[in-house]
């Protein structure tokens, strides 16, 4: 009796502490603008007329609920979108709760208390300021299939009705980035050696996925052609290029030289460990198969390597249940007990610096000093904000000073790679097609939908591209721009923020 309100307790205790924690950080930005996108998605908006964005359709599937419940109930979108991936993250911890039944021992259901534990703090707390990013509802939503592979490992069967559900979810959260195939693919390649049987990925729920993401490539090359055809080259030209690190500064990345030591632990150090194997090796490979996610793009991003870490977790939490709780005696070497205590810290310490991360930026930004002069104004301007690398500008405004976004570009995501491309000398025919077409849809934005006030971040940049860079002064060498600027007069600067105003907007 007290198990079954312990839990249930502890979990409410959690989302409870999850969204107090989010209400003292801004919505994060990346977030924002595909709330943004999907409102004109949903409204039969499509790719280079109404949004220039990166991702492929997916996650305009995964956030609609949040605008269908907005408009539904008239509730802040922000309170709705949190309380989503808040019961988002209870559903699937409700799920595994349910296959883990099947996969832990009755004797051992600690471990399954314990492994609750892990997905909750891992899910609504590790994710800090990165809360809604497209990997956190990745992990949330493949991690009931991954605890179905392990039931198919010890040949065990599900329901097919939950098991379209469980497919369901996993085609939704692979579906949105091609490298999320990775985990996918390795894990089904795991059971076809624990099985020995190269047909063992012919199971219902594989196919499913399978099926699923088919349907789902050919509706998008369907209905929307341009995402296909021309918004990928772009990506390949332009965006891969920026966000790309170099290896020395990728595995500086303290998140990302933590999940290579726990590959390394997992395979040399914990690998005499039999109890469980066949759970621990299927979160082994996923969590291998994510790491091979972040190395793809290498952009080292916190909200990339999360679901790294998250199965980490699982996977430490499962060791340390093990190693001191069974009655084999593993032993370890004073290396290994070092390993163990590393990994057991150093989660903690990742969520400790991004949530004092998320909570400072809230506290200090420049942005609070724009929003506070948002507010003075009788009518929230409409904007249009130009930055190099950051959604956190516009759409933070957007959702905290209630201004309306008057643009298509979640930010020029394509600016850093365009300068990259100019220092090695004369532009390829199509760079030069690909950076007129760019400046002329900037141009068109500012002719069609007029925005008030155009928000230049003068720190970010001197930050991202050369010291001495003026976005004014590089778009202007496009005709087109430079007729649609000339109705916009410097008006004053806030912070790092210069503003400028339409002159013949509607703010005085």
């Amino acid at each position: 009796m007290r198990k079954n309100i312990f839990f249930p307790g502890i979990a409410l205790l959690c989302a409870i502490s999850a969204y107090f924690l989010q209400v003292h950080m801004f919505l994060n930005g990346d977030v924002g603008s595909l709330l943004f996108d999907t409102r004109l998605f949903l409204k039969g908006g499509t790719y280079l007329n109404n949004f220039l964005e990166t991702n492929p359709p997916m996650i305009f599937i995964i956030y609609s609920p949040v605008i269908f419940f907005e408009k539904w109930t008239a509730l802040n979108i922000v309170l709705v979108m949190r309380i989503y991936i808040i019961l988002t993250a209870l559903f699937s911890i409700g799920l595994s709760n349910f296959l883990l039944k099947k996969i832990i021992k009755p004797s051992d259901d600690v471990l399954r208390y314990v492994i609750l534990l892990g997905l909750l703090f891992s899910f609504l707390l590790l994710p800090a300021c990165e809360f809604g990013q497209r990997e956190h509802f990745f992990i949330m939503l493949v991690m009931p299939y991954l605890f179905t592979v392990v039931i198919a490992a010890q040949q065990q069967k599900i329901n097919k009705g939950l098991a379209c559900l469980i497919a369901v979810m996993a085609a939704l959260g692979i579906g949105m980035k091609p490298y999320f195939l990775a985990p996918f693919i390795l894990v089904e390649l795991y059971l076809m050696v624990v099985r020995k049987n190269i047909f063992s990925g012919w199971r219902f729920l594989p196919l499913a996925i399978v099926s699923l993401l088919s349907i789902y490539l050919i509706w998008v090359f369907i209905g929307y052609p341009t995402y296909i055809y021309q918004m990928l080259p772009l990506i390949s030209d332009l965006y891969f290029i920026s966000i790309k690190t170099s290896w020395s500064t990728f595995l500086a990345n303290v998140s990302v030289s933590y999940c290579f030591f726990v590959a390394i632990a997992c395979l040399f150090i914990f690998n005499k460990i039999k109890k469980y194997r066949i759970l621990v090796g299927v979160l082994l490979w996923a969590f291998i198969g994510m790491v091979v996610a972040v190395v793809i793009p290498r952009a080292g991003w916190y909200y990339h390597i999360l679901p790294a870490i998250i199965l980490s977790v699982v996977l430490l939490l499962l060791y340390i249940f093990i190693i001191f709780s069974s009655n084999q005696k593993y032993v370890l070497k004073k290396d290994g007990y070092l390993a163990l205590f590393v990994t057991m810290m150093v989660p903690l310490y990742i969520f400790l610096i991004a949530t004092h991360f998320g909570l400072a930026v809230k506290k200090h930004s420049y942005l609070n000093q724009l929003i506070a002069y948002i507010q003075t104004e009788k009518k929230p301007p409409s904007i249009y904000c130009f930055s190099a690398n950051t959604t956190g500008d516009c759409f933070t405004l957007v959702y905290s000073a209630h201004s309306v976004y008057a643009g298509r570009y979640p930010f020029f995501w394509w600016l850093q790679g365009l300068q990259l491309i100019e220092k090695k000398g004369k532009l390829p025919i199509q760079i030069k097609k690909d950076k007129k077409f760019l400046i002329d849809a900037v141009a068109d934005d500012l002719d069609q939908n007029r925005p008030d006030w155009l928000i230049i971040n003068t720190s970010d940049a001197k930050a991202t591209l050369k010291n001495n860079f003026n976005f004014i002064n590089y778009f202007s060498q496009n005709k087109k721009f430079y007729e649609a600027w000339k109705p916009y007069h410097y008006y004053k600067k806030v912070g790092v923020f210069a503003i400028y105003q339409r002159s013949d907007g509607n703010v005085s």
